[in-house]
């Protein structure tokens, strides 16, 4: 099928989906614009894959699916005044957001990562990617945080959203790991203890706020028991990318067997 209108629904939802992370939320699906991570949800997760948009005359050789039905051509010139301020890439995914079991995963967790308010899309990929790498049971996100479906999050993540749990963090969330004996770590350049000598407890949360604000949830900030660690820098730095202070972080988690 070959999609000549501006009109095509289909097209109309890409192009949606690429604008803003409330449309995700209201839709339920997302866009995946790199054509390695369409293969991976094909491969993992293929019940997600609603269906594919391929600007006309491209080669598809590397892109074997099992139903072709779902492969939809674009006339390349509608394909290229829709999405060339969007995305360079001339095969997109529409898929279906993949809501988490609450109740299935929450009583596996040992060791998580706590997100808040990180507002960079390419930074909370880059954390996902790293707690996948690094053996981290789950990431949370607060309200406020850019959406783990947004395009960028899921080109700097490399796939990995269908690797590992990534899920809000609500209340009734935080009380179940309260109630679960997990021990709040929040990384805090003014903290007096070092992360190196920490004796982690079997059962821990790692708080992570923007570089700019650090943490400001009120239900991390004022609410929670937590324990303030820093990680030791010369040259008077104030603070790390987010991204790289996570990486540090989970290495040395990683290296001591903590995780």
């Amino acid at each position: 099928m070959l999609i000549q209108s501006k009109d095509n629904q289909k097209l109309k939802l890409a192009k949606l989906l690429f604008s803003s992370k409330k449309n995700i939320k209201k839709t339920n699906f997302f866009i995946i614009d790199n054509i390695k991570l369409i293969k991976e949800i094909h491969l993992k997760s293929p019940e997600q894959l609603a269906y594919i948009l391929v600007c006309e005359k491209t080669n598809l050789d590397s892109l074997v699916f099992n139903n072709p039905t779902k492969i939809h051509f674009i006339e390349k010139n509608i394909f290229k005044s829709s999405f060339t301020d969007k995305t360079k890439e001339s095969v997109l995914a529409v898929c279906k957001v993949k809501k988490p079991d609450y109740l299935a995963i929450l009583p596996k967790l040992k060791n998580i990562l706590i997100l808040d308010q990180i507002s960079i899309p390419q930074n909370f990929g880059a954390i996902i990617r790293t707690a996948a790498a690094f053996n981290i049971d789950a990431v949370f996100y607060t309200k406020g945080t850019t959406f783990y479906y947004n395009p960028q999050t899921i080109r700097a993540a490399a796939g990995y959203i269908f690797e590992i749990p990534i899920l809000e963090l609500n209340k009734d969330t935080l009380i179940f790991l309260q109630e679960k004996s997990f021990v709040f770590y929040v990384l805090d350049i003014a903290a007096k203890e070092y992360l190196q000598d920490v004796n982690f407890s079997k059962k821990n949360a790692f708080v992570l706020g923007s570089e700019g604000n650090g943490i400001i949830s009120n239900d991390l900030k004022n609410d929670l028991k937590t324990k303030k660690i820093k990680i030791p820098m010369k040259n008077k730095v104030e603070s790390l990318n987010v991204a790289v202070t996570a990486g540090i972080l989970l290495y040395h988690l990683f290296f001591k067997k903590i995780i």
